[in-house]
């Protein structure tokens, strides 16, 4: 039997009998093989007892070929146990048929602003909401966010179809006023239309966003989202990029990392990145990095929360390059439309400071 593997790495919490967890990790798998076929089951292929790091190498042969679910429940098994948390995975090509991957991808989405060759990070703005911003406010709202510099606009993520602000007159008129700047200024601009529901709802809601303007799909789940990006990725009549905000791993079973690399092959084209930590790292390498093992996935453009004081941009990202986007918000209420523009325009002069 030809086997191939799927690598794992696991935390273990320093309370934990690190050895005896460490064989644990390879029973389930190992338990289901036929005796003769024992030795191809999941091994251990390192032990760190100083890092509490177990590297485990699980055979391809149980997992469902391009299902994430079905991948996450095997692989998070061992972390049922208090303490214990997936932190990285190496998939094999063969686990990945059917997974598309980013349609437009970092470069993608770069091309589609006509910012290919500019040496800055993207600035994206999120319109935060109140229930008095109507449609109307928030098309003023993205012009002026616009003029003021704005590469991509996205919708509040608490924002879907209310009453006060249904999801056909918001795209609408949030498209219009980016039009207005573009006819103004020569530049292109990007707006990520929240579509958040239940399944049938959430192929509805693309379709009217993408009639009505829009030129990204939005997804905000608090929790995982895969399902979600994987339907729009693989819709063929659904041709915009796809933006994953405010992902989070359900409790302690696996580390952002994972969710964000797993996004990536499920086709998310940018995905928001929230915190500023040790992990950070490995989150934007799981969306920017070349997969060893597979190749042919395009990197994703990772999303970074911005502070709100433009003064302290350069300490928290000069490090990361131009090749990611630069999240902020700004409150629009009734009658707070004044400072975007400046608000907007003080951060890309930031943003220009540090990079040119």
């Amino acid at each position: 039997m030809d086997v191939d593997w799927v690598l794992a790495s696991y935390s273990v919490d320093p309370a934990l009998d690190f050895k005896e967890l460490s064989k644990a990790l390879v029973d389930f798998s190992t338990s289901k093989l036929d005796e003769p076929e024992r030795s191809q089951g999941a091994s251990l292929t390192e032990l760190d007892d100083l890092r509490r790091i177990v590297k485990v190498a699980y055979p391809s042969l149980f997992f469902d070929d391009g299902n994430i679910r079905q991948w996450l429940n095997l692989l998070t098994r061992p972390t049922l146990s208090r303490g214990v948390r997936l932190e990285k995975v190496c998939l094999p090509q063969g686990v990945c048929k059917g997974l598309k991957g980013p349609r437009f991808g970092l470069g993608g989405i770069r091309g589609m602003l006509n910012l290919e060759h500019t040496p800055c990070p993207l600035l994206c703005l999120m319109l935060d909401v109140k229930t008095s911003s109507s449609p109307r406010l928030l098309g003023e709202a993205a012009y002026e966010a616009a003029l003021g510099g704005a590469n991509v606009l996205l919708d509040d993520e608490l924002l879907h179809d209310q009453s006060f602000c249904r999801l056909e007159s918001r795209v609408s008129s949030i498209s219009d006023g980016l039009e207005r700047a573009q006819q103004e200024t020569g530049l292109r601009y990007a707006y990520a239309a929240n579509i958040s529901s239940d399944h049938p709802g959430l192929l509805e809601r693309a379709e009217i966003a993408l009639e009505n303007g829009a030129s990204c799909l939005m997804v905000c789940d608090a929790f995982m989202a895969i399902p979600e990006v994987k339907s729009l990725r693989h819709d063929p009549t659904l041709n915009a990029p796809i933006y994953v905000h405010s992902p989070q791993p359900p409790a302690n079973f696996f580390s952002k990392g994972v969710l964000s690399l797993f996004l990536r092959i499920a086709g998310a084209d940018l995905i928001y990145v929230d915190e500023e930590s040790p992990a950070e790292t490995d989150i934007l390498e799981s969306l920017v990095k070349p997969l060893d093992r597979v190749p042919n996935f395009l990197p994703s453009l990772p999303v970074l929360s911005g502070p709100k004081d433009p003064g302290s941009f350069k300490d928290r990202f000069a490090k990361f390059g131009c090749d990611v986007a630069i999240l902020i918000k700004y409150s629009v209420g009734k009658h707070d439309l004044g400072g975007v523009r400046e608000y907007v325009n003080n951060y890309v002069n930031a943003v220009k400071n540090t990079f040119t």
